[in-house]
């Protein structure tokens, strides 16, 4: 039995990540003004992420408690305040000299995610999403901001949400690319994952079937590790080979951060991607 208290999150992740790979890296975030602010605060400044945050003494930081059995489900326990106050306003934190804004857990607000395509727009900057909000936000409305995205990473379930029917991961990717999304990035777990880009299908397996000690930050950490060596190579198979490396990595440790890889280490890391299949739609 043991307690590990860690900063989390899928944005912070997901900055961490962006940052142990060599990439200039901003997180927009709101707070409270409690001592849980600043410890994210200084491990944000230890790991080189440049904070944008606006704090409000009215919410505390948000607090997630995860209950864990090893090689079993888990309980998770959540008490949201401060990123659910996030505003328009603080989007005007965000630096216009960014060639990509990667958008991860925030609220499912269309107004705000418009508001961030239209920054990103005017800046001439890509987006990435990984939209944890699909449960929570009518599929029509988040499927206009989605096709305005360059690359969407999605879990099964979350796919099969937005276009109303279960599908299998690879009948979901075809659709949502039918349906006007770019490049669609889809993780299936232990179960591998599917990338539909440019008429072009991939499917390839998870490098290595283990039993994961925790899953929590899999999920925003193969996201993020995919997106940040896509903007570097544009190449797919590379980008799966990193996203997953870094999916493995955290699913052996408890607190995700501790799992995320740095760069030489990354490099030195002999992961294939097995069975990688290609088909032109």
């Amino acid at each position: 039995d043991n307690a590990i208290n860690e900063p989390g999150g899928g944005g912070l992740l997901a900055a961490i990540l962006f940052a142990r790979q060599g990439h200039k890296t901003h997180l927009l975030t709101k707070t409270g003004t409690d001592l849980f602010a600043q410890v994210l605060q200084n491990t944000l400044t230890d790991e080189s992420v440049d904070v944008l945050s606006n704090t409000s003494a009215k919410h505390h930081t948000d607090t997630v408690l995860h209950l864990t059995a090893e090689g079993h489900d888990q309980t998770v326990l959540y008490y949201s305040a401060s990123y659910l106050s996030l505003e328009k306003s603080d989007c005007d934190l965000l630096p216009v000299s960014t060639s990509w804004l990667h958008i991860a857990t925030m609220p499912a607000d269309k107004a705000i995610l418009q508001y961030l395509c239209k920054i990103a727009s005017a800046s001439n900057q890509k987006i990435s999403i990984n939209p944890q909000f699909v449960h929570t936000m009518p599929a029509k409305a988040l499927m206009k901001i989605l096709c305005k995205c360059e690359i969407v990473v999605l879990n099964r379930d979350e796919a099969s949400v937005l276009l109303g029917a279960y599908c299998n991961s690879t009948e979901a990717a075809k659709e949502l690319y039918l349906q006007g999304l770019r490049h669609i990035v889809i993780y299936d777990g232990s179960e591998g994952y599917t990338v539909m880009n440019q008429d072009t299908l991939y499917v390839a397996n998870m490098p290595k079937k283990s039993k994961p000690l925790e899953v929590s930050g899999a999920e925003e950490v193969f996201a993020a590790g995919y997106v940040a060596e896509y903007t570097l190579t544009h190449d797919i198979e590379s980008a799966l080979t990193h996203g997953s490396a870094q999916a493995c990595s955290v699913l052996t440790v408890a607190g995700a951060r501790a799992g995320i890889l740095q760069k030489p280490l990354l490099e030195n890391l002999k992961v294939t991607i097995s069975n990688v299949l290609k088909e032109t739609i």
